[in-house]
């Protein structure tokens, strides 16, 4: 590593020398890139959720889409990390998917905010779209892929997980931000909740 960055430090120099402000600029934006993947952020010490958060980071700075989360969790949940995986997943794919298909780069967003709230694994997603919605005759959204047959099942799942918890899955969108949000009840939290006999 000592050996790659001075050969680096040189070519900085170089071109610094040169007054090459342009290949200057090139170089340092590849190295903060290189150094980034080396690096991912920790955004929290909860494994599963910090493995689903780098990698959507990742995707995101691929698709040139801004990418902020926040995950105020403990390190061990009560809850399953299947569920867990369906539901940020899901809600992961979706927001990015949608944030890729905006036209200006400079448009593109995914704000994420996971934190616990009494009792509660509180979940809010916002995320750029096109503002173009598929909706069938109760309003219900439907996927706009190709091949409808086999896509369009990621909000089933993450509604039967909202579920499962004494939740829903409450969506809500505006002409150009789409947000989904969600509270999921945790296991044993009822126990301790109530209160002492009279």
């Amino acid at each position: 590593m000592r050996h790659e960055m001075r050969h680096q430090i040189a070519l900085l120099d170089l071109l610094y020398q040169k007054g090459d402000l342009e290949a200057l600029g090139a170089q340092l934006a590849q190295m903060k890139e290189a150094n980034s993947q080396l690096a991912p952020i920790r955004y929290t010490h909860n494994f599963c959720i910090n493995t689903i958060l780098q990698s959507a980071a990742a995707q995101a700075r691929q698709q040139n889409t801004s990418f902020q989360a926040t995950a105020m969790v403990e390190e061990k949940l009560p809850v399953p990390e299947g569920d867990l995986c369906t539901l940020l997943m899901n809600l992961l794919d979706n927001a990015l998917e949608a944030a890729a298909q905006v036209e200006e780069p400079s448009q593109r967003f995914l704000r994420l905010r996971l934190s616990l709230q009494k009792g509660f694994l509180a979940v809010r997603c916002e995320n750029s779209y096109t503002g173009k919605l598929a909706q069938d005759g109760k309003g219900n959204l439907l996927t706009t892929k190709e091949n409808p047959q086999t896509h369009g099942f990621g909000i089933a799942k993450m509604s039967a997980v909202a579920e499962k918890y004494k939740s829903i899955l409450d969506i809500r969108y505006t002409d150009s931000v789409f947000t989904v949000q969600t509270a999921l009840k945790l296991p044993g939290e009822a126990k301790q909740t109530k209160s002492a006999p009279a």
